[in-house]
C-alpha cells in the first residue's frame, strides 16, 4: 500500500501536502494507526466531486491547517467557481495566511454571485478593515445591513467606527 501511495505522489504533485508530510512523519516514527488517519486527509485532494473536497478543506481548516485547505478550497473552486460560500470560506482561509488582498478578491466574488449573502458582505467588511481600508470596510458592513438589518456583526463593527 505505502509503494502505491509513494507512486502516486511522484506522479501527482498535489498529493505532496503538508498533509501528506505530516502522515509520512507519523508513519515514520512507528505511529501507523495515525498516519493511516492522516493519509486519508490527502486522498481527497485526488477527487473531483467539489462537496467532498470542502469537506476536506474544512477539517484542514478546523484543524489549523490553512496552507492544506486554502489548496483545498482553491481545487473546489476550479472544479465550481459559483460557490458564494466556498469563496468566502476560502476568503477566511487567506485571512489567516495573511493573504488580505487575495481574500477581499474572495469576498468580493462571493457578493457579486449572491448579492443577498450578508455574511459575505461582514467577512468583506472585516477583510477591508484588516487592509486598513475603513471607508470601504464601513461600505461593506452597511451593504451587509442592507441585506440583513439584524446582523450583529456589521453593526457591531459599524459601531466601532463611531
Amino acid at each position: 500500500g505505502m509503494a502505491r501511495l509513494l507512486e502516486a505522489v511522484e506522479a501527482d504533485p498535489r498529493l505532496d501536502s503538508e498533509a501528506y508530510r505530516a502522515a509520512m512523519a507519523q508513519w515514520d516514527s512507528g505511529a501507523k494507526s495515525g498516519a493511516l488517519a492522516a493519509f486519508k486527509l490527502v486522498v481527497p485532494v485526488m477527487k473531483t466531486d467539489p462537496e467532498e473536497i470542502v469537506r476536506s478543506a474544512d477539517e484542514f481548516s478546523h484543524q489549523g491547517r490553512w496552507q492544506d485547505a486554502a489548496e483545498a478550497y482553491r481545487r473546489a473552486l476550479e472544479i465550481a467557481p459559483r460557490f458564494a460560500d466556498v469563496r468566502c470560506k476560502h476568503g477566511q482561509v487567506l485571512l489567516q495566511l495573511d493573504e488580505v488582498e487575495q481574500a477581499i478578491a474572495e469576498f468580493r466574488e462571493a457578493v457579486t454571485i449572491n448579492p443577498r449573502y450578508a455574511d459575505g458582505y461582514a467577512l468583506l467588511g472585516v477583510a477591508y478593515r484588516r487592509a486598513g481600508r475603513e471607508d470601504d470596510a464601513i461600505e461593506a458592513f452597511r451593504a451587509t445591513l442592507a441585506v440583513d438589518p439584524g446582523h450583529a456583526v456589521a453593526a457591531m463593527e459599524i459601531e466601532r467606527k463611531l
